[in-house]
């Protein structure tokens, strides 16, 4: 265990993982493909994860954990995730075979559900890591099932929602690959969602049909100070202009910040090394594709800070979206209605 708090957002290209460690427990929400999560727990002198939480099964979440199960030199004591009946995935058959081992050879405890009742609020020190989504009603519809209003259920409409907070300060809130379903079951549960730092749901992607409404909608609840982008260079075309456009129009004031520089902001790529990034393991600097690279959330202030950032991205990316005009919608009025529909 630290002797500090830390949370940190790590730079894994396309994927998702974060790290809170402090005095008394360390988690990880998700974890991408690659070794960057190894790498960053070991420079880290932590030997020992006390909590787990799994969004949901895509490979870009969960690719991650079987490196971190299978480490002799790291100890998993409990990992919480949802069941995923229609998941047939070979690395999603390779993660229950590791987990079934870790159960078995090192009492790791493998619990079969995640909403905001189970496991409940995390204190691992002077942070609180809490699950705001699913409610356990709605975890119980199951992948493949309906809503009350007929709509179909994903694994993306489950996918586990965790927020972070110091005191009565909401660090950051960490949304997987939420869609538009699961919104609006967040809206009808009632659960606050505001934070500082707001990891976007899908890396940028598009999360529904209506990707400014969803956008609208997720912004005047979470009322984010940074929206975080967790990308690789040149996979999925993420993040969105349209995404990104949206932001800029409602929430206005927000920093924007990519963990990796997108084609559509830099062609090319920085030929020096940058120097606003922090002094942590980030998958993108090996080929000098970062752009905020990892960042550490907490303690304040955020590392890299804006204004580094913001220099940084004056420079290396000369059609940054986050830096482009901002263009209202079509149809704001359209727009509006839908907002209020739901």
């Amino acid at each position: 265990m630290t002797s500090s708090p830390k949370a940190v957002i790590l730079d894994v290209g396309h994927g998702n993982c974060a790290v809170v460690a402090d005095r008394d427990s360390t988690v990880v929400i998700d974890a991408a493909l690659g070794g960057v999560l190894l790498d960053f727990l070991k420079a880290q002198s932590l030997s020992e994860i006390d909590y787990v939480l799994v969004s949901h099964a895509d490979s870009d979440h969960i690719g991650g954990l079987i490196a971190l199960l299978s480490s002799k030199e790291i100890f998993v004591k409990s990992i919480y995730l949802n069941p995923d009946p229609m998941r047939t995935s070979k690395i999603w058959d390779d993660l229950k075979c590791v987990l079934k081992d870790a159960r078995r050879r090192r009492n790791t405890e493998i619990k079969n559900g995640l909403s905001t009742t189970i496991p409940g609020p995390l204190a691992t020190g002077e942070l609180v890591t809490e699950v705001v989504a699913p409610s356990p009603e709605f975890a119980l519809t199951g992948v493949g099932g309906t809503t009350p209003s007929e709509q179909n259920v994903s694994a993306h409409s489950l996918n586990a929602v965790v927020r972070l907070l110091h005191g009565d300060k909401a660090v950051a809130l960490f949304c997987g690959d939420l869609d538009e379903v699961g919104l609006t079951e967040i809206q009808n549960e009632g659960v606050t969602i505001t934070a500082d730092v707001l990891v976007f749901p899908h890396h940028g992607g598009l999360p529904g049909k209506a990707p400014d409404v969803f956008t609208t909608t997720l912004c005047q609840m979470v009322k984010p100070r940074v929206v975080v982008f967790s990308i690789g260079r040149g996979k999925h075309g993420t993040p969105r202009p349209e995404i990104v456009a949206a932001l800029r129009r409602i929430v206005p004031e927000a920093h924007i910040a990519c963990t990796q520089l997108s084609e559509r902001c830099a062609p090319d790529l920085p030929a020096t090394t940058p120097s606003h990034l922090v002094n942590e393991v980030a998958l993108g600097r090996e080929k000098n594709s970062c752009c905020a690279g990892t960042l550490i959330i907490f303690p304040p202030p955020m590392s890299p800070t804006l204004r580094d950032h913001r220099a940084f991205v004056s420079i290396a990316a000369p059609t940054a979206l986050c830096q482009s005009p901002v263009v209202p919608p079509r149809d704001t009025d359209d727009l509006q209605s839908r907002s209020n529909a739901k």
